[in-house]
């Protein structure tokens, strides 16, 4: 690995080594995630509602060349919006998961360590809330006091560490 191995980090028990295709593979999933948040939607679903019932009144009001161009505007910033999530998350992989990075994940008792070309850490299983399967053979792991995701390719995560990983998190979450 490129970087040191922190302190009590358990032993690695999965490498993988990124190929063509897998930062598209990893940001799309990450993309997912973050528009699926439900937070997220909600945020979304407040902003869509005021502007468009503002827009709605406007039309109402007899404003139609406001109120299109509203609404256009509207399409537009929703637009937007989906395009940089996507696009940050493919700079973030493109940083990590080009072809040719090596990475790695550890279980250990009460934390796993994840090293990156960039990066290692090591993570207590409590900061997690769960652990599920998601679309394009990804692993994604959400952090129990924010909207972030760790994206892992499933190949560090085969089916016994998936289901030893969800019990972890399981136990130390219930205490």
């Amino acid at each position: 690995m490129t970087t040191p191995a922190p302190e009590g980090a358990p032993p690695i028990n999965h490498r993988w080594t990124a190929g063509p295709g897998d930062v598209r593979r990893l940001s799309g999933a990450l993309t997912r995630a973050g528009l699926t948040d439900r937070r997220q939607l909600v945020s979304l679903a407040v902003v869509v509602a005021v502007i468009g019932g503002g827009l709605v009144l406007l039309f109402a009001l007899g404003d139609v060349t406001f109120a299109v161009g509203g609404l256009a505007g509207l399409i537009g910033a929703t637009g937007a919006l989906l395009w940089r999530t996507a696009r940050t998350a493919r700079t973030h992989f493109e940083r990590i998961a080009f072809p040719g990075a090596h990475w790695a994940v550890g279980y250990g008792r009460t934390s796993l360590v994840l090293y990156q070309p960039i990066s290692s850490a090591v993570i207590d299983y409590g900061h997690f809330t769960g652990v599920r399967r998601g679309q394009d053979r990804t692993v994604l792991l959400r952090y129990t006091d924010s909207r972030l995701v760790v994206v892992l390719p499933d190949e560090l995560c085969p089916p016994p560490a998936f289901d030893y990983l969800a019990d972890a998190i399981r136990r130390r979450r219930t205490g």
